[in-house]
């Protein structure tokens, strides 16, 4: 964070009510990068907007969604508020698709796991948190694309018993999550967010929180300015 950034942050902290900056700074705590999700080509807006919701309130800052075929637009009715909260990238074809978001994240040391009810894999509660991972998840009817699961470093299979074939996406990353986050609340791994990460957060949700943010960003550019 820059010294503009940190001014700003102070600045924007005098319009921000004590009960609000107490509730930031404990979900803050409870924020992480360590879990990330993937979602690629999903073309059901209520489901992808149902993990969102999950992701927030498991305290899962990153969500990337691939878009190819079909374009994710949040459903304001299901995400009840949680994309205010939730960091949302989008990648396209343009951008590389899945090839490219698959090499980025693991670039960034992140384990890629596929879901997959043909691929034998980690049960939900045998997922490995031993290393930062990207849970990645396809869409409704077709699921991963084969590229992702090629590139995949794992898989991980929800055990089921009926006729149906697969989970609903956002009940799948529910399951998936809940279980691992759990485990990761009772360890000793490193999993919250380093400081420097915390206050880019802060500096966001305040941004959400200030009414007519706009225009005090401006005021507040202006007197910047005038000090340097």
């Amino acid at each position: 964070m820059n010294q503009y950034d940190r001014q700003l942050l102070n600045y924007l902290s005098g319009y921000v009510t004590d009960n609000k900056k107490g509730l930031i700074e404990r979900n803050l705590a409870n924020r992480t990068r360590y879990v990330s999700l993937l979602l690629e080509n999903i073309y059901k807006p209520h489901n992808a907007s149902a993990i969102l919701r999950t992701c927030d309130c498991l305290g899962i800052q990153d969500v990337h969604i691939v878009e190819e075929d079909d374009a994710y637009e949040v459903n304001p009715y299901v995400v009840r508020g949680a994309s205010k909260w939730v960091d949302v990238y989008k990648y396209s074809t343009a951008d590389g698709g899945s090839v490219q978001t698959v090499k980025g994240l693991k670039n960034r040391g992140y384990r890629i796991l596929a879901t997959s009810p043909h691929k034998e894999g980690y049960l939900p509660d045998e997922i490995p948190i031993d290393q930062p991972f990207v849970l990645a998840l396809g869409n409704e009817h077709a699921g991963l694309s084969e590229s992702i699961l090629e590139m995949a470093d794992g898989y991980v299979q929800i055990p089921q018993v009926g006729f149906t074939e697969s989970y609903n996406i956002s009940v799948a990353a529910a399951i998936c999550l809940y279980g691992t986050m759990d485990r990761l609340w009772r360890s000793d791994t490193e999993w919250r967010l380093a400081e420097v990460e915390a206050s880019v957060i802060r500096l966001d949700w305040y941004k959400k929180c200030v009414k007519n943010v706009n225009a005090h960003e401006k005021l507040f550019k202006k007197e910047y300015g005038k000090q340097q």
